[in-house]
């Protein structure tokens, strides 16, 4: 089974006025999707309706090449360079692809200093877009998915978006926070994340 699926160019009902012998003219703006998770990840994703998960989204503007952005954001090695609970990363591949199996030792609680978590490589387009999640039999579920919107030559809009099981916190902590509270609180630490990884992208 393939891990890697490609995103397209689709139209979607956006549309841009494009000057035409001096009329203005509406068209169809296309738009890069990403690709849709391989078989065995929806099915988890599916089964997930039944437990208790929190999904987070952030953006970011940064002043710098998609490539660039994504050639460091997109290797999972790298994140201890901008994610503060993040110890070190290895991965089982020169590179990161398709099929790479990153290994993360974070810090999670003082019971959980370093918390293990092995996150598989389903989705590696460059410059555009990457999807990790951790096996389909792991004890807890997560999802990784970071996207690279080029604007212009040195403009990227960073989107990174982390679903995972309250499981995992609960375990870490050794209680139960409510689900808003983890959004909202993943949502803080996500946002200065992503300030940390501009302020490096910004440098370069």
């Amino acid at each position: 089974m393939p891990l890697h699926r490609r995103g397209s160019w689709e139209p979607t009902h956006d549309c841009a006025v494009v000057p035409l012998a001096g009329v203005a003219h509406f068209c169809p703006v296309e738009r890069w999707r990403p690709p849709q998770a391989p078989p065995h990840v929806l099915l988890v994703m599916h089964t997930l309706t039944d437990r208790a998960v929190v999904t987070v989204e952030r953006s970011i503007s940064i002043a710098a090449d998609a490539a660039q952005v994504f050639a460091f954001a997109a290797d999972l090695r790298n994140d201890a360079a901008w994610r503060a609970e993040v110890h070190g990363t290895q991965l089982n591949t020169a590179q990161p692809g398709p099929g790479s199996i990153a290994t993360e030792d974070a810090f999670l609680s003082a019971k959980r200093p370093h918390s293990l978590t092995q996150l598989h490589y389903v989705a590696y387009e460059p410059s555009r877009y990457m999807h990790c999640t951790t096996a389909t039999d792991a004890p807890v579920w997560m999802s990784v998915e970071r996207t690279f919107r080029a604007h212009g030559l040195a403009s990227t809009e960073f989107v990174y978006s982390l679903t995972f099981e309250t499981r995992l916190v609960q375990e870490a902590l050794g209680f139960a926070p409510p689900r808003w509270f983890l959004r909202w609180y993943t949502g803080l630490m996500m946002g200065r994340y992503q300030r940390q990884l501009k302020r490096l992208m910004e440098k370069r």
